[in-house]
């Protein structure tokens, strides 16, 4: 009787749990990573946090918000309001800077006013020589309420409009000189002498009746000494602040003025 030959096909157990394949071993390792969840929470922890927070913020009651909000305000506005003052008391300089800054100050304006009197003497008064019509005049006298001193009275022709008489002109340029006008004030404000004229072209009757005319009197320019209001006598000095000046304190000295 012949051998039996072993049979080479698989068991009915063997076909219904076959051998799994190395590729296949691998596949649940990698089914983690691929997981859509997973995925998400490792690539952005950013976005788990805020979700977080606004679970948390969800969660707080309307009255605890209105506090942290009012807090965080109050805590941008505090440092604002406090760095004026801090600025103004940096920036505010001693009070010894003011004082040093007054006293030089007043150091330039003193030096200021030294030199302007220095170089700008102070304006003297001056006075000018008036010009008097009849109605000064009382016959002969001359009349005063207030001055009853000495007076020069110069009996002359106006220039202005008869320019002929050179002496006239030399007299009229010597009374309207500034050193003159000075000189003149000097001796008004000590009531020693005053000075005025009459234009003999303008006043002809008052001129001939104290005789000065062109025509055989006295000459144009006349000059007469008037004191307390009556003539008496014909001045004979220059006529010329020095002249007029030199007659002044020969006056003086004889006690006559």
């Amino acid at each position: 009787m012949p051998p039996r030959r072993k049979s080479t096909s698989p068991s009915p157990a063997a076909r219904k749990s076959p051998a799994k394949s190395p590729a296949t071993a691998k596949s649940p390792a990698k089914s983690p990573a691929k997981s859509p969840g997973g995925s998400r929470a490792a690539k952005s922890p950013a976005r788990s946090t805020k979700n977080g927070a606004a679970a948390k913020k969800g969660s707080t009651s309307p009255a605890e918000e209105l506090v942290d909000a009012t807090a965080a305000a109050a805590k941008e506005v505090a440092p604002a309001r406090a760095a004026p003052p801090a600025a103004k008391q940096s920036a505010a300089p001693p009070a010894s800077d003011h004082t040093c800054a007054l006293l030089v100050v007043a150091f330039a304006v003193l030096v200021a006013l030294v030199g302007g009197a220095a170089l700008w003497p102070l304006e003297r008064k001056q006075q000018t020589v008036p010009t008097l019509s009849d109605k000064a005049f009382k016959g002969l006298e001359l009349r005063s309420s207030t001055y009853n001193g000495s007076a020069l009275l110069a009996f002359t022709l106006n220039v202005t409009t008869d320019s002929s008489c050179q002496p006239c002109n030399d007299l009229e340029k010597v009374t309207k000189q500034a050193a003159f006008k000075t000189q003149l004030a000097t001796w008004w404000s000590n009531d020693v002498l005053r000075v005025a004229k009459i234009y003999c072209n303008q006043q002809e009757e008052l001129c001939t009746r104290f005789g000065v005319s062109g025509d055989g009197g006295a000459g144009y320019p006349h000059v007469t000494w008037f004191k307390g209001g009556k003539e008496v006598e014909a001045y004979s000095g220059e006529r010329t602040l020095e002249g007029f000046a030199s007659w002044v304190a020969e006056k003086q000295a004889a006690g006559v003025l």
